[in-house]
């Protein structure tokens, strides 16, 4: 008699776990996606330079993801304010539907430099030797193409204000990836060689003086 009642629990236990496991869960089917930014077109100049006093018209941008078909126009946040000198970066940003985003920036200088103010060339640091070219970008507004002065070679902007101050705003270096603000810079034109010079204010950079000389 207990021999039968031992089978027969031992069917209702193996019948049991065959209808759990029937029952288990359908693993869901994952879903791939493909990392695609918007590309941002800016409508009008990329560079606008100003004179004190000028009226500012963001013209906007267009932004375009092509593997997922989605587009539109752009306005800014930035505000640009003319009534004195400044160095302004305009910026444009749009996501798409899987929250990968692009961006764009438009450069809005109010400068009173003269257009004869030319500072280009090549440079040199003065502590390691490594080059630094400097383009004329427009009235008062310049590119090194090596904004700290070693093998990163990140572009940054700098202006002049007038033709004898020179400033730099807070931008984003792209090699470094990583926004930096700029203290003190100086363009020396007293100096033999001229020079320009200025500190990086960022946890990523030593926060000694650089100073770039003309070659």
């Amino acid at each position: 008699m207990k021999l039968n009642n031992i089978k027969i629990i031992t069917s209702i236990l193996l019948v049991s776990m065959v209808v759990l496991n029937g029952c288990k869960k359908e693993d869901l089917p994952s879903k791939t996606v493909t990392v695609s930014q918007p590309t941002i077109t800016l409508i009008g100049d990329p560079v606008v330079i100003l004179n004190v006093g000028d009226t500012y018209v963001d013209q906007g941008a267009t932004y375009y993801d092509s593997l997922y078909h989605d587009n539109g126009t752009l306005s800014t946040s930035t505000e640009v304010n003319t009534t004195e000198e400044g160095f302004f970066i305009v910026t444009y940003s749009a996501k798409n539907k899987y929250g990968f985003e692009g961006s764009g920036t438009r450069l809005v200088a109010v400068t009173g430099a003269s257009d004869l103010l030319d500072v280009s060339g090549d440079y040199a640091r003065a502590s390691n030797g490594v080059p630094a070219v400097v383009t004329k970008i427009g009235r008062g507004v310049f590119l090194t193409d090596n904004v700290g002065g070693n093998s990163g070679n990140d572009p940054a902007y700098f202006m002049f204000t007038s033709d004898s101050t020179m400033v730099m705003p807070t931008q984003f270096l792209p090699n470094s990836i990583a926004t930096v603000n700029f203290v003190d810079p100086v363009y020396d034109f007293t100096a033999v060689p001229v020079n320009y010079s200025y500190s990086i204010d960022n946890p990523g950079f030593n926060p000694v003086l650089r100073v770039f000389e003309k070659q």
